[in-house]
């Protein structure tokens, strides 16, 4: 992430931003590629389960025109409703797109559930905290 992560992990922005969340509020921000040779997300993750008290998971998807190929996030609640990342809330109607021209083209419910599977060095790099 360069020199933003540094911004996006710092304590006292987290924590502004779980305290203006409602119970149940969601944060997505950008975390390292797992393809980075420093990849280490173990710290984050801790802090933010501190911080958030809700679910807190990685997930990575391809990204073409990113250095790596691929980017990961960070996705946590406040505590209050249940949130399970993992799977989608709203899976799509392939009879409704709403107010898209057709279905996408990429994104489906299978690409969302794997977008929180891993490789081994991955989960390794994430030691006790992956989940």
């Amino acid at each position: 992430m360069g020199v933003y992560a540094n911004e996006l992990s710092n304590e006292d922005l987290l924590k502004s931003i779980a305290k203006a969340l409602k119970p149940g509020g969601v944060l997505s921000t950008p975390a390292d590629s797992i393809w980075l040779n420093n990849f280490a997300m173990e710290d984050t993750i801790t802090l933010c389960r501190n911080i958030f008290k809700g679910s807190v998971n990685y997930a990575w998807t391809s990204v073409p025109s990113y250095a790596s190929g691929s980017i990961g996030f960070m996705l946590c609640s406040t505590a209050g409703p249940s949130v399970d990342f993992k799977r989608p809330v709203n899976p799509l109607d392939p009879s409704n797109f709403g107010v898209a021209q057709g279905p996408p083209k990429f994104y489906n419910s299978e690409i969302h559930t794997a977008a929180f599977s891993l490789p081994a060095f991955a989960k390794s790099a994430m030691g006790s905290k992956y989940e």
